[in-house]
């Protein structure tokens, strides 16, 4: 059952968003611009923004590219490590070993500025709905507890660090539910890692091969719109699919390339291990109580997109 909530989670994130951008144009206080670099590629985990929330995240271990790309495996080194020096330069992270980065003073602020906007957002936001946040909290609090402790399938490794910088269980409720989208994004992420990396594949040739297998590219030209931020070239993708079509599961046309059969079935089977391995932590909670979580999970989606259909000036 529990599969079936990773896109619920994810719809009630994008809620989250769409009901903070209809708050913040009502807001008769003075808007509060984010420095321009924080806005530089926003969004993408290859972005000033990420490596800040990264560098929390790890610390005290000093951030570095390789321990980056444990999280963001499908990035390339040669741009993580660019962006890092830009953030030296500015200021936002200081050098404390060769290709080792930790937060500077500036970066530390930036960051806690950044969270008590959002903190800020979301008590603005609470006495607008009317689901039971608490029990909500609750449920998943259990769930993660458990992900952490019944850890045998697979290791919930970006899961535990985006834990590291969850809020205190005395928290609202609120501020706890906005921070598990981040947390279960991050154990999908664990699971999807422990179905796909044994296969031996890199994380880029993998993502370009589920590009292909749904139907959103044929060549690496296709690619490009959908994975320039990455930071890897054309042709570099244009290799990686040689190699995946080398293992059989890509097979070349005049078109560029199409799934094979084999591609197909290999697919389906990380899919379904990628379920399995999300679903196990979700066991902790009894049949009624995974139901009555689906259901404060949908009232709670709902009632955020409905703020956010209001309109800014009513």
């Amino acid at each position: 059952m529990a599969p079936t909530l990773y896109p619920l989670l994810e719809e009630v994130a994008n809620g989250f968003g769409m009901a903070f951008g209809v708050l913040r144009q009502r807001s008769t206080e003075p808007m509060v611009t984010p420095p321009l670099l924080l806005q530089f590629r926003a969004g993408h985990a290859e972005s000033p923004g990420w490596l800040l929330i990264q560098a929390q995240e790890f610390a005290p271990t000093p951030l570095t590219v390789a321990l980056f790309r444990q999280r963001d495996v499908y990035g390339a080194p040669r741009l993580i490590r660019a962006l890092l020096d830009v953030l030296v330069t500015e200021g936002w992270f200081v050098d404390v070993a060769p290709e080792a980065y930790a937060l500077a003073p500036l970066g530390r602020d930036i960051l806690e500025r950044s969270q008590l906007r959002r903190a800020a957002l979301l008590a603005q936001l609470a006495p607008s709905l009317t689901v039971d946040l608490a029990r909500l909290a609750a449920l998943l609090q259990r769930v993660s507890t458990a992900s952490l402790r019944d850890a045998t399938l697979f290791d919930p490794w970006c899961f535990a660090h985006s834990r590291q910088r969850a809020p205190a269980v005395a928290a609202p409720p609120i501020l706890q539910l906005f921070h598990f989208g981040d947390d279960f994004n991050a154990l999908r992420d664990d699971a999807h890692m422990a179905a796909w990396q044994p296969l031996g594949i890199p994380g880029a040739a993998w993502e370009a091969f589920a590009f292909v297998c749904a139907g959103q590219a044929t060549s690496a030209a296709d690619l490009m719109p959908h994975l320039a931020q990455r930071g890897y070239t054309q042709p570099e993708y244009a290799a990686l699919l040689d190699d995946v079509a080398a293992r059989g599961w890509l097979q070349h046309t005049a078109e560029g390339f199409a799934v094979t059969a084999l591609g197909r079935q290999v697919r389906s089977q990380v899919e379904q291990q990628t379920d399995h391995y999300f679903a196990a932590p979700w066991g902790v909670l009894s049949s009624d109580e995974y139901h009555l979580t689906e259901t404060l999970l949908t009232q709670l989606r709902d009632e955020l997109n409905g703020v956010a259909s209001q309109s800014a000036s009513s």
